[in-house]
Order: structure tokens, then sequence, then C-alpha cells
């Protein structure tokens, strides 16, 4: 275990185990601009403000509801390296 953490139980389930999570949106377009604010923050590495969700996650959450990004290396600018 690691550091500070304690075994409470231990009892793995036989596999396959299916992981799931169920989500309604009830607002599409608030979804996606909100998505779409995360995965910014996220890329800036600001990953609380991106409900700690990875670059993976926030793109297949916008899958979901229809929008497919693609992530793609930013070169820096010269403005960038002079920061």
């Amino acid at each position: 275990m690691p550091a500070g953490v304690r075994l409470v139980r231990w009892n793995p389930k036989q596999p396959p185990v299916v992981l799931k999570e169920c989500s309604v949106v009830i607002d599409v377009n608030k979804f996606i601009s909100a998505t779409l604010a995360q995965l910014r923050a996220c890329l800036e590495g600001k990953n609380w403000l991106a409900g700690n969700r990875s670059i993976r996650d926030l793109t297949e959450r916008l899958e979901q509801v229809g929008v497919e990004v693609e992530v793609r290396p930013v070169k820096p600018t010269v403005e960038s390296e002079e920061l």
C-alpha cells in the first residue's frame, strides 16, 4: 500500500469486471462548452480546473455528445518562449 493508505478490505472480484460511469446530459451545448474549458485547463497543466480528468477522458466525454476533437502538440511561439 502507498504511504498514508490503510487497507480496509481485500476481496478482489473474478474477471471480467466492468467499470462504468453513467451521466445524463440535459444541456448539451453547456456541457460541450464546459468540457472544452476543462480540456483547455488540462492542456495548460491546470488539472484541478479540469475536474482532475485526463485529456483522454475529456475527449471521450465530448465524443459521447457528438463532438470529436483531435489534440495535437502545440509548438511554442516566440512570445511564449520569452515568458
